[in-house]
């Protein structure tokens, strides 16, 4: 059977999905079997939240590392001391109004790049008593509950998506507040299916109707936007929905394969109580040895 996995327990969450990891310690080097079955509790449950976590910024990069290449942030001043990997997200009340509640729409991060992002974490380091959940949506529920109909329509079909594009706005989706923001870099457009095949599960995924994709390949742009619109509000429904939290000590982890994403609102504060201090680290395409963990080690884990 190989080495053992002690005390490491994956425990669904309540509600539609999503689990929690208990038993592991990140801060020191996970062994294979460890790994593997947190790799494995991601792609079946999609979102996970492991606690009881006393992290440094350089052991959160090494855990996240275990996934894949983290990427390198666009802006620095959104990263924490100038580490272009690791991004800062903090709620004082001075923070400008440009970077405020800006992911409060529904999207999959870093579609804008080809590749995209496959993971996403936060680390709290600090969280108010309430509130700051991010929701989630199981973008292959989703995908499954669509009328026949629809997936033979959608199957095949090719979206545009950007950042920085001024086509964006005809989508229609909130970005946040905005006020005094400086100019925002246009990105190349890039392609990305519909419709895809999860790369670990090989499930089929609705993948990413809102956010960045402001165009369908070889439809008319009134049209592409009704169908991603529909999608958008099809897959937003309460049966496909979950909320989280990166509360303080907790890394909460997403497969943006799996899942679409939206910030909840934020309280701007220093008061005690109610300051947010989170890590962001996203890694490109999960290294090709978290399967073969993920089966070596999943048989050791027990779920509840």
């Amino acid at each position: 059977m190989g080495e053992h996995a002690p005390g490491l327990q994956i425990i669904r969450m309540d509600g539609a999905f999503g689990a929690c990891v208990d038993g592991v310690d990140l801060s020191t080097p996970l062994n294979p079997h460890q790994f593997g079955c947190i790799a494995r509790a991601l792609r079946d449950h999609h979102v996970l939240a492991l606690p009881n976590q006393r992290l440094t910024p350089q052991a959160f990069a090494a855990f996240a590392r275990l996934w894949g290449a983290p990427i390198d942030f666009f802006d620095l001043d959104y990263c924490l001391d100038g580490n272009p990997n690791i991004l800062l997200i903090d709620n004082r009340e001075d923070c400008p109004a440009y970077k405020r509640d800006n992911a409060l729409h529904w999207h999959v991060d870093s579609t804008y790049e080809s590749p995209p992002v496959a993971v996403t974490m936060l680390y709290g380091v600090e969280s108010p008593t309430q509130a700051n959940e991010t929701l989630f949506a199981d973008m292959v529920a989703a995908y499954a509950a669509l009328p026949a109909a629809t997936k033979a329509l959608i199957d095949g079909l090719i979206v545009e998506h950007g950042m920085g594009d001024p086509r964006l706005s005809l989508a229609g989706e909130k970005r946040g507040p905005g006020g005094d923001e400086p100019p925002v870099q246009i990105r190349p457009t890039v392609r990305h299916p519909l419709v895809m095949r999860h790369p670990q599960s090989g499930e089929k995924v609705l993948y990413a109707p809102s956010g960045s994709p402001f165009g369908i390949v070889g439809m008319p742009t009134d049209e592409a936007i009704a169908v991603l619109r529909g999608l958008k509000e099809h897959a937003v429904q309460p049966q496909f929905i979950q909320s989280a939290s990166a509360s303080a000590g907790t890394v909460l982890i997403w497969d943006n394969y799996a899942v679409m994403h939206s910030a909840t609102p934020t309280r701007y504060s220093n008061k005690d109580g109610e300051r947010r201090v989170v890590y962001g680290i996203r890694t490109r395409e999960t290294v090709d040895l978290a399967e073969a963990r993920a089966n070596e080690g999943a048989a050791q884990c027990t779920s509840t």
